[in-house]
C-alpha cells in the first residue's frame, strides 16, 4: 500500500499539466540540457530526447546519501515546462520536482516545487504516514563547464 502510494504521488507531480502549452516559449529541449545546481548544491544532470522525454542523473547534498552518489532520473519536458522524479534507491524516498525555466539578470534557471515522498514502515503508518510526504522549492541554474 506504501509503494503504491508513494508510485501515485511521484506520477501525479509530473502528469497534472499546469497550463496548455504556448509555442512561443518552446526550447526544443536543448535549453534544459546540461549540468545545473540549486541553492542547496545538489546538481542534476539533465538530457532532452526529440519526444521531450527527459534523462539524466542527480546528486543531492541533503540526507543520508554521499554527494558523489549519482541517481537516476526520468521526466518529461514541455516549451520551458520541465517535471523529472528521482528514486533515490536504497534510502526509502522518492523526489519528484516540477517547474518552469525563466530568465533574470544573472541568466537562465529553472524555478521548482519538489515532492519528497519516503517509505514509513507498515507497523508505524498510523502514526507516522502524515508526515511521509514534504513540498518545498528549489531553483537551479545552469554551471559552467569549469564547475562541473
Amino acid at each position: 500500500m506504501t509503494r503504491l502510494f508513494v508510485i501515485i504521488t511521484a506520477l501525479i507531480g509530473i502528469a497534472v499539466p499546469a497550463h496548455a502549452h504556448d509555442p512561443s516559449h518552446d526550447t526544443g529541449g536543448q535549453d534544459f540540457e546540461g549540468v545545473w545546481q540549486n541553492e542547496a548544491g545538489s546538481v542534476v544532470t539533465l538530457q532532452v530526447d526529440e519526444d521531450g522525454g527527459v534523462s539524466g542523473h542527480y546528486q543531492t547534498e541533503l540526507g543520508n546519501p554521499d554527494n558523489i552518489t549519482r541517481f537516476p532520473l526520468t521526466g518529461f519536458m514541455q516549451g520551458d515546462v520541465l517535471a523529472f522524479s528521482v528514486n533515490f534507491e536504497g534510502f526509502g524516498s522518492i523526489t519528484t520536482w516540477s517547474g518552469q525555466m525563466s530568465e533574470d539578470d544573472r541568466g537562465r534557471f529553472i524555478r521548482t516545487m519538489w515532492l519528497y515522498s519516503r517509505d514509513v514502515a507498515e507497523e508505524d503508518e498510523a502514526e507516522e504516514l502524515w508526515r511521509s510526504v514534504v513540498n518545498g522549492s528549489a531553483t537551479f541554474r545552469p554551471l559552467s563547464p569549469d564547475e562541473t
